[in-house]
């Protein structure tokens, strides 16, 4: 009766767990086989092998059967079916890494099988992720990742995945092969942005790794933009720019930009570049007008940002002879000018009056004081005076608006 129940319950567990029999293998149940005893069995991460006490006594015996559980069909499953009596090992290979499996081991005849073993649990072992991994920070629209070799000699080649702050999705960017590679340069990033990376190891057989630890990335940013910009106003044609040294250790140059004031330019040109914190611009018009932005530019070839409000900057006007006021006195009269432009290195004043019906002169030259007074005046007299300024050259410049007053009515002599 002990027997019946057991072949019942042995069909049963073969019906609902499908297993796939060999066809030389019988089916049913043979009581008279001895069960797989002695089983021992070592672990890799892809590989489990199995050692037993081989039935050599028993001619009864045929060979084995090994099972494995399958989880999602919920059953055992037939993995190897051994035709002979005197085998002892059997390995079962392409296995997950760090899983549990289940095995049951079986004899069978050309009669039967015989009772399977209890379950035999064995884990994969776990490839070890990797042991250091880090990044390497402030490169130009990229990200170098560096990490040590895994100590694992199966470790083949290792997968890198990104992952961009904020999202939850991981991506693979790249395989590298070559157990002893150490570094992967991920390109075209964006600038002055933060990434998420981990990198996994893959054996021969692959079986593969936990991902490392993620670490963080960040590409370099632009150079910050050129403060403390100043433009000179009134230099003798030339402008000349100053500005802030910028804080970065690796800038290299900056670039200077101008644009016209008044021809209603819309873009900046490049005009010049320099190493020092002052740039003359020069060889400009008189009375030129213009506007500049200075850039920073790094050793990376990265350049900063315009300043958002360019500097104006102009040069000396054009000469013009100053106005010339004048003023009567008594028996004088006194005329006076601006003398403040340094390009005026001499004064001539003109003297035109009409006498007896006759028209009069006189030129007083070389003035350089301001000021003249002239006593040679005479009463009913209308005088006119211009004034012509001298450049360093000897140039006359264009003279001023004549001047036309006569003495005071009651002025006595």
């Amino acid at each position: 009766m002990k027997s019946l129940i057991k072949i019942l319950l042995l069909t049963i567990l073969m019906l609902f767990s499908g297993c796939q029999l060999n066809q030389s293998v019988p089916e049913g149940q043979d009581i008279n086989l001895p069960p797989v005893r002695g089983i021992n069995y070592l672990r890799d991460v892809s590989e489990i092998g199995f050692e037993w006490q081989p039935a050599t006594e028993n001619s009864r015996v045929k060979g084995y059967i090994v099972y494995r559980f399958n989880k999602l069909k919920r059953k055992y499953e037939i993995v190897k079916v051994i035709k002979n009596r005197y085998a002892s090992h059997f390995v079962d290979t392409d296995l997950k890494s760090n899983i549990v499996y289940r095995y049951q081991f079986a004899t069978f005849s050309k009669f039967g099988i015989s009772e399977p073993t209890k379950d035999i649990i064995v884990k994969t072992l776990k490839i070890e992720k990797m042991p250091f991994v880090r990044t390497v920070l402030r490169l130009p629209k990229m990200v170098k990742i560096i990490w040590r070799p895994h100590p694992n000699p199966r470790v083949y080649k290792y997968i890198i995945q990104r992952k961009e702050i904020g999202t939850n999705k991981w991506v693979t960017i790249a395989t590298i092969r070559g157990r002893l590679n150490a570094e992967y340069i991920d390109t075209d990033l964006e600038t002055n942005k933060r990434y998420k990376y981990r990198v996994g190891a893959v054996t021969f057989t692959n079986a593969m790794s936990d991902y490392s630890n993620s670490v963080v990335g960040k590409t370099k940013n632009i150079p910050h933009s050129v403060e403390g910009l100043n433009a000179t106003l009134g230099l003798p044609n030339s402008i000349i720019l100053t500005w802030k040294i910028n804080p970065e250790d690796d800038i290299k140059y900056y670039k200077i930009y101008r644009r016209g004031f008044d021809i209603g330019q819309a873009d900046f040109d490049l005009i010049g570049k320099t190493t020092k914190e002052t740039f003359t611009d020069d060889n400009l018009k008189e009375g030129e007008k213009n506007e500049y932005v200075v850039t920073a530019v790094n050793k990376f070839g990265m350049e900063s940002k315009m300043q958002k409000k360019p500097i104006f900057g102009s040069t000396l006007p054009k000469i013009k002879t100053p106005k010339l006021e004048a003023e009567a006195g008594f028996d004088k009269i006194t005329l006076r000018w601006d003398i403040s432009d340094l390009r005026i290195k001499r004064y001539n004043l003109i003297k035109k009056y009409e006498e007896n019906y006759q028209l009069k002169g006189q030129i007083f030259e070389n003035l350089t004081n301001g000021i003249f007074i002239d006593r040679d005046v005479k009463k009913g007299i209308r005088y006119s005076y211009q004034l012509v300024a001298i450049d360093k050259n000897g140039v006359e410049i264009e003279p001023s608006e004549e001047v036309n007053i006569k003495l005071p009515v009651g002025v006595k002599f």
